[in-house]
């Protein structure tokens, strides 16, 4: 069932892709935006589903190491959707108030811009706490769990982790208080 699902996700996904890159009228600002979303979905589901198939089929536990560069990307790319979801909707109150300035402020560089500027910023605040868990050290080289996120990480660690859970709040918090406002 999860390689199914796996396989229908990813396949949906790069369908829309392939979609608006072949057929030149999708080639504007809205479905350029989408097709980046599409292509950020595919990496999250690819991130996580391929692991925990494996994890299930095999039975062995993971390595911390391959558990702290998952949270690393996952963590980057729900930052990059969150940004990626924040730019469409510019997008989208651009067009609805402004329908006559619509195609002169929201130019091929400027949505270029906004898609370099959501994928950079999205990798940049979990950066910080993926160095400061590889740092960490670990009662145990291997964690039984076939998704990492912060908290099941930090339950087999043995040194101090109070410097995580303050960055890991900071940057969550400008994560998430930069797109709303």
């Amino acid at each position: 069932i999860l390689c199914v699902t796996y396989l229908t996700i990813t396949s949906g996904n790069l369908f829309i892709v392939l979609l608006i890159h072949t057929f030149h009228h999708l080639h504007t600002p809205m479905y350029f935006f989408l097709s980046n979303l599409s292509l950020s979905d595919i990496m999250i589901t690819s991130d996580i589903i391929p692991n925990m198939l494996h994890l299930l089929w095999t039975g062995v536990n993971m390595p911390i190491s391959f558990c702290i560069l998952q949270f690393y990307i996952f963590g980057s790319l729900t930052a990059t959707e969150c940004l990626l979801l924040t730019v469409m909707s510019y997008d989208r109150y651009l067009a609805i108030c402004s329908p006559l300035r619509y195609s002169s402020i929201m130019t091929i560089p400027l949505c270029r811009y906004l898609i370099m500027f959501s994928w950079s910023i999205g990798f940049t605040p979990t950066l910080p706490v993926a160095a400061c868990l590889a740092s960490t050290k670990y009662c145990s080289p291997y964690i039984d769990h076939f998704f990492c996120d912060l908290a099941p990480i930090l339950e087999v660690a043995c040194s101090d982790i109070t410097t995580v859970k303050l960055l890991a709040f900071a940057f969550s918090f400008l994560v998430t208080l930069f797109p709303f406002i």
